[in-house]
């Protein structure tokens, strides 16, 4: 499984002792909306910079330009529709938080690196949220993992050239 959606329903079918998407079937739909917001209106367009952030590559400033744009109103988007009491959600994890996490940590950078900006300071109690995930256990485990990741992936690179 490659696709975050199916891979979280997975889990959720799979472990339903934590519910990922908890409450009635409205409060269910409105972590999918959540979800959809922050891969559509977070990640995707702080894709279009990676190159340029990320792997020194220059990026045009139309792009650039439409990057900022995407980034804002996407931040700006979650601040309205969540909650951040504390979870996206309300007080209970859910599957928007993780994709939240994992996509804001990447956007904050190309925001901070290509604009300057603080992604996190345009949504009020997103800084608390992002400090509320990162304290988990199992978060901390998996950025373990992943700058071990890093590094194996850098190794990669430099034998391909």
């Amino acid at each position: 499984m490659t696709e975050t959606n199916v891979i979280l329903e997975y889990i959720e079918d799979t472990y339903s002792d934590i519910p990922l998407y908890p409450g009635n079937t409205f409060e269910k739909a409105k972590i999918r909306e959540l979800v959809k917001m922050a891969e559509l209106y977070l990640e995707l367009p702080a894709r279009w910079s990676h190159s340029e952030v990320f792997f020194g590559q220059t990026v045009n400033e139309l792009t650039k330009k439409e990057t900022k744009r995407a980034l804002c109103k996407g931040i700006e988007g979650m601040a309205r529709y969540a909650q951040f009491s504390p979870y996206l959600a309300g007080e209970q994890l859910s599957a928007a938080d993780i994709v939240f996490l994992y996509s804001v940590d990447l956007a904050s950078v190309v925001a901070d690196k290509s604009f300057g900006l603080d992604l996190l300071d345009m949504a009020p109690g997103a800084k608390q949220l992002m400090t509320l995930l990162n304290q988990r256990e199992d978060v901390i485990k998996i950025a373990e993992d992943r700058k071990i990741g890093n590094i194996n992936f850098k190794k990669y690179m430099a034998s391909l050239t």
